[in-house]
């Protein structure tokens, strides 16, 4: 069986100055970089997905903005 880690929604818009701050994301971050460097390290797959929102009034994650982008601390 293949194994690949699926990371969801690691966007700017959830961290500190974002549109959506979340309490404590340096928390998660910290623990998705862990998983990141074990499979990076073992070179097995791992999956990027980023929420995009198609209505301005959602008012974070939308398109072409520095919000929308995934956390650059994990690239």
């Amino acid at each position: 069986m293949k194994e690949a880690l699926i990371i969801i929604d690691v966007q700017n818009d959830y961290f500190q100055g974002g549109k959506i701050e979340l309490r404590n994301p340096s928390e998660a971050l910290g623990n998705i970089k862990k998983l990141l460097a074990e499979f990076r390290n073992e070179k097995k797959e791992i999956i990027f997905i980023k929420h995009i929102s198609v209505r301005e009034e959602a008012g974070f994650f939308l398109k072409d903005t520095v919000g929308a982008e995934i956390h650059n601390e994990i690239f």
